[in-house]
């Protein structure tokens, strides 16, 4: 996950990667996202999704696991280990899901492989 963090970087951020602070735990690392663009960016490149006769973009088998106050996590399914994006409001995280969900040019002709059961 962080590889693509660090390939996927178009926006100009007054923090690097626009991650404001680092907190790594034992079976998680909690990173503090800037601003809405750059949360954006971040789900759009790391949630996966797979358009027919194409490979996956993203993190194959990345989920949003939770939903809080001031952060998501994500975690990819099967594993222990959790990234928790923190820092923004619970409506600007649902923001940045619809403006990464609208960076696609045709999200209907695609499957959202992260909006799908949790088992799948």
């Amino acid at each position: 996950m962080f590889i693509a963090l660090l390939e996927f970087r178009n926006l100009y951020t007054r923090y690097p990667l626009g991650i404001t602070a680092v907190r790594p735990e034992p079976d998680s690392i909690a990173l503090g996202v800037e601003s809405e663009e750059r949360a954006a960016e971040i789900l759009f490149n790391l949630l996966p999704s797979y358009v027919s006769d194409h490979e996956v973009h993203g993190v194959p088998g990345l989920r949003i696991t939770r939903r809080d106050q001031t952060a998501i996590e994500l975690q990819v399914l099967g594993e222990l280990a959790r990234l928790r994006l923190t820092g923004l409001p619970a409506t600007v995280w649902r923001s940045a899901e619809a403006r990464a969900l609208a960076q696609w040019i045709d999200p209907d002709s695609m499957q959202l492989c992260w909006r799908s059961s949790p088992r799948t």
